[in-house]
């Protein structure tokens, strides 16, 4: 849910000499976790990044805008990446720590999760979520009936809150990226994602890809 990988220019910025990141990629002690690359080999930045942080030798939490910010930030164009500023800090702890052990999977989060120190998930969560929440995107004028009488019928509320604005472990939803949410409603109906029984005992994995849709729309609208 959460994404950590940095661009060419954020890691650039952070990555160069005397810092964690640039030391550990100067001296190839990331690349020795994956077997060093031949001489003259280049390696992408991005690349370099994942070695790092999966060696655990580059977790440089107080560089938070370009370890996260660059994927996750809003109106980002790079699919389905969640917003995470202003996100309810048991949850960001509970997803990184996820990530990190792979009771939850995704690409990249596993791998650069898997270096980072209980304190620096720490320092991650709240930086992150002492930040003004914004959307994902401006509002449309989209017709979300569909997915707010689903939502209804699902008694999402009853979790989410009234505004579907979370609180503790349980994540904001309204304002959140509109891919992201219909590949998590799509990930809990295949299983992918476990997810407790919804308004009258339903199941997620009853939800099909027009609900999904119709659902992450009606929620990626709210503010």
């Amino acid at each position: 849910m959460l994404s950590m990988m940095r661009t060419p220019r954020a890691l650039h910025a952070a990555g160069g000499s005397g810092s964690p990141l640039g030391s550990a990629v100067d001296s190839g002690a990331a690349c020795s976790a994956f077997g060093r690359p031949s001489r003259g080999a280049s390696v992408s930045p991005w690349l370099a990044l994942l070695l790092a942080l999966c060696a655990g030798a580059a977790a440089a939490v107080d560089e938070v805008d370009s370890l996260c910010i660059d994927c996750h930030r809003p109106a980002q164009s790079r699919g389905a990446v969640p917003v995470i500023e202003g996100q309810h800090a048991d949850y960001l702890r509970a997803q990184l720590e996820r990530f990190q052990h792979r009771h939850r999977e995704g690409f990249p989060m596993n791998a650069l999760s898997a270096g980072l120190q209980p304190e620096q998930i720490e320092t991650l969560v709240q930086q992150l979520s002492s930040r003004e929440w914004r959307p994902a995107q401006p509002a449309t004028e989209a017709d979300v009936s569909a997915g707010r009488e689903r939502l209804d019928t699902l008694d999402c509320s009853g979790c989410h809150g009234a505004g579907f604005l979370g609180g503790g472990s349980i994540p904001r939803l309204a304002g959140q990226q509109t891919a992201y949410l219909e590949r998590q409603i799509l990930g809990f109906s295949d299983a992918e994602r476990h997810h407790p029984p919804v308004g009258g005992g339903v199941r997620m994995y009853s939800l099909d890809a027009e609900d999904a849709a119709a659902i992450a729309l009606a929620l990626s609208e709210m503010r």
